[in-house]
């Protein structure tokens, strides 16, 4: 199951979005990595884009983290990138998550490519799709409303990022 959706996902595409190979946009994920307002919450991998994209990338892939940028369909330009990882593949339960430069914030991106992303899940027999976000990201929260996801917990105050601490806001699709 899981090597059948990783080997098709390239397949997602909207109208104005496409996923694609991450080892085709090394340069453009580097930009993304170390834009400050789109790894705010994200402090990790802005120190670990620092130090090198390649090995930053080879560290998410050895921790079972997927990464597939998004392009637009027009320009070809890398405007962000998608994540799959926490895989349960025998229950069927998957975690995404989404990430976009801020010069492309507010266009609709998120909601477009999350949404596509979850039909290509859904026909994958995924059975559970989650996703996570920490407090104060409120236009995440937007997408994932906007997407279906359903609000399923809190974990309090579980992350300290930039010396305050925030919630883990679990949202989740049964399919």
């Amino acid at each position: 199951m899981l090597e059948n959706t990783l080997k098709n996902i390239l397949s997602v595409e909207t109208e104005r979005l496409k996923l694609c190979s991450k080892d085709s946009c090394t340069g453009e994920l580097e930009v993304i990595f170390n834009d400050e307002q789109t790894m705010y919450f994200y402090p990790q991998f802005l120190a670990g884009a620092k130090a090198g994209i390649s090995k930053l990338l080879d560290m998410l892939d050895s921790a079972g983290v997927f990464v597939y940028p998004i392009m637009l369909n027009e320009t070809k330009d890398v405007v962000g990138f998608i994540t799959l990882n926490n895989i349960e593949e025998y229950c069927k339960r998957i975690e995404i998550g989404y990430f976009l430069l801020s010069s492309h914030w507010k266009k609709g991106y998120a909601r477009e490519i999350t949404t596509a992303l979850v039909g290509f899940l859904r026909k994958q027999q995924w059975h559970r799709i989650e996703a996570s976000l920490y407090s104060g990201n409120d236009a995440s929260q937007n997408v994932l409303k906007a997407c279906g996801f359903t609000l399923e917990g809190v974990l309090r105050d579980k992350y300290l990022i930039h010396g305050k601490y925030h919630d883990d806001i679990i949202y989740s699709i049964i399919t």
